[in-house]
């Protein structure tokens, strides 16, 4: 059976891992910090992430502690509506809903997949050596580790991309995003449902992520980031003072320490993510903006079909050529439409930003539909 190595344990890593160990493999997961930590924050698992989550036997368990959304609603400041989608009937169609739940415990389920004796952490890989038998990767404490394949899940800023493609470089979308969980808990009204509120260069998004706790976000154009010393959940109020409730009350209810600050970045698309015996997944073969809330489910697609393909062909590099049939197109598309999504979303004139809210907010129901579901439907 081949050897091997994941670089990586995010979602990708972890996804991956679950997923061969599913079908009889026993991969290593060299993970660079001292343990896996998961960003303190919310993620929104949309349908075609939790169909993965269901095929590795997890889905129930995310369901049970996170908590299954039933609409999806965003507003203007004023509370006009942009956009308003059933997720009931979401999950009449592809047999899953979104459902928002902490990365902790996404984390925790995958890792629950695993052995023990599969992750190994303070392994930070900082390049890999290969040959027609075997690759070798290169650990910043002086070790080494040899693998017949090599799956580099390291981020949006991998180092394995680095090697592999020293071409691509990061892209700056020129606006950040501030996000944290906090102890707020939401009104029942407001518990089954993602809510996102547009600005002129700034949003507002937020859901509850059950046992009282709620997840917030906020993307804003560089030219208004409150950037600054002190306190930034001051900074961050005052910014978003405008903005209706309960924005205000979930801002001033976060400890500041738990406030994350995350430059939005992406790349353009590459045209293959292999070579050799390495092969790329999750951010690090298509880092996207996170206007879709696609990222983690793409990253879990990725995992999971790479493994299948892994187990189903002859060998790695027909493995590789299937898993890019599979998956190149819809990550590609994913990327292109966060970027668009984000142009549209960030809109910092006050002119186009009320032209913008007219057209979508008067957009047949159908249509708005079609756009955000589309991405629901599996390649696999």
């Amino acid at each position: 059976m081949e050897r091997i190595a994941i670089v990586g344990g995010g979602i990708a890593g972890l996804c991956t891992a679950a997923s061969l160990t599913d079908r009889g493999f026993d991969p290593v997961v060299y993970e660079a910090a001292d343990e896996p930590q998961p960003a303190d924050a919310g993620i929104w698992i949309p349908p075609n992430g939790m169909d993965v989550l269901d095929r590795l036997g997890v889905a129930d368990r995310i369901c049970e502690r996170g908590v299954p959304l039933e609409r999806t609603l965003v507003e203007d400041v004023a509370g006009a509506t942009i956009f308003d989608l059933d997720l009931t009937a979401v999950e009449d169609t592809y047999g899953h809903t979104i459902v928002s739940t902490h990365r902790e415990e996404l984390q925790a389920a995958l890792l629950g997949e695993i052995p023990d004796s599969a992750v190994e952490t303070g392994r930070q890989c900082t390049g890999v050596e290969q040959d027609e038998a075997s690759a070798t990767l290169q650990f910043a404490d002086g070790g080494t580790a040899s693998a017949d394949v090599v799956v580099g899940a390291d981020g949006v800023e991998s180092d394995l991309r680095a090697d592999l493609f020293p071409e691509v470089s990061l892209r700056d979308s020129g606006s950040v995003c501030y996000a944290a969980t906090t102890d707020v808990e939401l009104p029942a009204s407001s518990r089954r449902m993602d809510r996102a509120i547009w600005g002129r260069g700034k949003r507002f998004g937020y859901s509850a992520l059950g046992d009282g706790r709620s997840y917030w976000f906020a993307p804003i154009n560089g030219s208004l980031d409150p950037v600054g010393g002190g306190n930034p959940v001051e900074r961050l109020a005052e910014c978003y003072a405008d903005f209706p409730a309960p924005v205000g009350e979930l801002i001033a209810g976060t400890d500041p320490e738990r406030v994350a600050r995350v430059e939005m970045r992406d790349f353009d698309p590459i045209e293959e993510w292999s070579r050799g015996r390495v092969v790329l997944a999750g951010d690090a073969a298509h880092a996207m903006l996170p206007n879709l809330a696609q990222g983690g489910a793409q990253a879990l697609e990725d995992g999971f079909a790479l493994a299948k393909c892994l187990d189903e062909r002859a060998s790695h590099r027909r493995a590789f050529e299937t898993y890019e049939e599979l998956r190149l197109d819809k990550a590609r598309e994913m990327v292109e439409q966060s970027r668009q999504r984000g142009k549209v979303a960030q809109l910092e004139n006050g002119i186009l930003s009320r032209v913008r809210n007219v057209i979508l907010g008067n957009l047949p129901e159908f249509v708005n539909e079609k756009f955000e579901t589309d991405m629901y439907e599996m390649t696999f």
